[in-house]
């Protein structure tokens, strides 16, 4: 498995309002979700890609081993990105 993280993305369409309190207010057309920019901004992406991890056993592994194996692989990603967000120089140019 090759890790990556994508920085760039959510400043494309970064939410604006969330419209959750006005929720009840409308029994026909509820909303619970944010409301992105009506149009994409200008967000350059920088992809990141981390060493190959190898795994050895199957899918049919115990859970607490598999747990393990996301742990590893969320921590990777997440590493890609910190480090993705610290290189970046701006967002938007």
């Amino acid at each position: 498995m090759v890790p990556v993280g994508v920085v760039g993305a959510e400043e494309q369409a970064p939410q604006l309002f969330d419209l959750k309190p006005l929720a009840g207010c409308s029994a026909s057309r509820p909303s619970h979700h944010p409301h992105p920019a009506p149009f994409p901004l200008p967000s350059r992406y920088h992809i990141h890609f981390g060493e190959p991890i190898r795994f050895a056993g199957s899918a049919d592994d115990e859970d607490a081993e598999l747990e393990e194996r996301v742990t590893e692989v969320q921590r990777a990603v997440q590493g890609l990105l910190e480090r993705g967000v610290a290189e970046r120089g701006s967002v938007y140019w």
